[in-house]
């Protein structure tokens, strides 16, 4: 999502599927989680260009569930909804390395949270697939690779 809208008409055509990031709506949490301000609007403005220019492009959203969002996870859904997405994944907080080690207690939620918000949107009728992925999936089903190209293990 570091893109700009020129770049993403370069590169479409290699991909079957895209995936954004929307952990927040609001330009204020996206900031404090270090998207910075903006970043939705870039999200639906690259969404919005991808749909118009290539109608056949598969797209779908993460959302990373944590302590500063589980409150708006409903305004995320009432957000995404009005686009055309494959898929709309929320993944329980894992605290694997870096920052997110070092604020766990600031992002960490307990699996009782999280199993109540995919209860909830999991039983909602959805135009798009609703998904999850709590914490020991992620650490058993994903590879981690740090931004330095290291492999979480």
């Amino acid at each position: 999502t570091n893109l700009t809208t020129e770049d993403s008409y370069k590169i479409i055509e290699y991909f079957d599927e895209i995936t954004f990031s929307v952990d927040a709506v609001d330009d204020d949490l996206n900031e404090e989680l270090g998207r910075g301000k903006g970043y939705f609007s870039h999200v639906k403005e690259v969404i919005e260009t991808l749909k118009n220019k290539y109608p056949k492009c598969v797209l779908s959203v993460n959302t990373v569930v944590m302590k500063p969002n589980i409150n708006i996870i409903d305004d995320i859904y009432n957000e995404i909804k009005k686009f055309d997405l494959k898929k709309w994944k929320l993944i329980q907080f894992c605290y694997f390395r870096g920052i997110a080690s070092v604020n766990r207690e600031y992002f960490e939620i307990t699996d009782q949270e999280y199993e109540r918000i995919i209860k909830k949107y999991k039983s909602l009728e959805s135009k798009f697939e609703i998904d999850g992925h709590n914490s020991k999936q992620v650490e058993e089903e994903h590879v981690v690779v740090t931004s330095s190209g290291n492999i979480v293990e």
